[in-house]
């Protein structure tokens, strides 16, 4: 919420759990973005970091308007990164079977990071690398 707040976004919490976690509304245009957020801590062996995280299949599979945004935040030491992805890349993910484990109405999804050779891989050796803080894309700062 700090983040979009402050590129210029007025944000707030729904105070009903409904898969939104947060709401950003331009100021300018009145253009309101649903954000669910996930945080994941790695388990980490050598130079290799696994982060997990769990999202409801219909939260992926279910359009949406305005849509769904997820903010993916991941901690890497004393230091958060934040992996912005839009419902419709995940949702294209699931339909090619790219996307992860599914396990009841859930899908567990599994992020590796190389911090040798840095990269940052979904599943099935996805690049996620141009994921990480793409926040000017999704919430260009208000002028």
């Amino acid at each position: 919420m700090a983040e979009l707040a402050w590129r210029g976004y007025n944000v707030a919490m729904p105070e009903i759990d409904e898969g939104d976690d947060i709401f950003s509304l331009h100021p300018g245009t009145g253009q309101l973005k649903r954000i669910q957020v996930k945080t994941a801590d790695p388990t980490t062996e050598g130079h290799i970091a696994r982060y997990q995280f769990r999202i409801k299949k219909t939260a992926i599979t279910t359009p949406i308007d305005p849509d769904r945004n997820f903010v993916v935040a991941l901690r890497s030491g004393s230091n958060w990164r934040y992996l912005i992805i839009e419902r419709t890349v995940l949702n294209d993910l699931s339909n090619r079977g790219k996307l992860g484990a599914q396990a009841g109405d859930y899908l567990t999804i599994f992020i590796t990071e190389d911090t040798q050779n840095q990269t940052l891989k979904g599943p099935f050796d996805e690049d996620w690398k141009h994921h990480l803080g793409k926040w000017d894309q999704v919430w260009p700062e208000v002028a």
